[in-house]
Parts: C-alpha cells; sequence; structure tokens
C-alpha cells in the first residue's frame, strides 16, 4: 500500500488516477508517481482509499490533497502532453456514498468465458 505525501486526483481519457508525490529528504530527490485507472474509493474518515486496476492500493490523507511545487510542474507537462486535468478539491462522491466501485470498472465475478 502506498502512501503519498502529497496527491492530487488526475482525470485522462474519461477515467480517474492518483498523482501521488513523496517529498525527499537530504540525500533523495522528490518524487512522483501516476496511478492506473481508479476501480474503488472508500472513505475511511480521515483518509481515502483508493484502488487502482492494477491492484495496487493508494491511502491519501484529506489534509495532504495538492501538490509540492515539483509535483505542480509534474502535473503541467502531464496536462499539457497527456491532456489530463486535475479534480480540484477532491471530495469523493454524493449521498455519502463510503464505498463505490466506478463506471468502467472490472468486475471480477465474471468468468473468462464470457
Amino acid at each position: 500500500m502506498e502512501t503519498p505525501d502529497k496527491w492530487v486526483i488526475v482525470q485522462r481519457d474519461g477515467f480517474l488516477s492518483v498523482f501521488a508525490q513523496w517529498v525527499g529528504g537530504y540525500l533523495d530527490a522528490d518524487s512522483w508517481r501516476l496511478s492506473s485507472r481508479v476501480e474503488e474509493i472508500e472513505d475511511l474518515g480521515n483518509e481515502w482509499l483508493f484502488r487502482t486496476f492494477s491492484g495496487n492500493e493508494y491511502l491519501c490523507r484529506k489534509n495532504r490533497q495538492g501538490t509540492t511545487t515539483y509535483g505542480a510542474a509534474a502535473v503541467h507537462g502531464l496536462k499539457e502532453f497527456k491532456g489530463m486535468e486535475v479534480v480540484e478539491d477532491f471530495v469523493g462522491f454524493p449521498n455519502d456514498q463510503s464505498h463505490r466501485s466506478l463506471p468502467g470498472a472490472r468486475d471480477d465475478t465474471k468468468g473468462d468465458s464470457e
């Protein structure tokens, strides 16, 4: 499970992804990662749990939403070259849905024979 220092949700090609950032220390540089498609979102109170198509999970603290200066530059480049848009101030879904599978998410209950 990944727990980024900063994060934003981006929309690309009609689906959501997590843009996660980690702040480096004295010897390490800042880093970022763009997740695969978010398939499930769970509201855990002070955190969001995002489950992705590739099976990764991102535990994102709600009070850490945003970007670092380095992350903002990376997001700008992704927006320019990949047509991504940042979902400003992600707050989840209406009607207090604390756990939701997103449209287009794979259905692992179906067999390969279909």
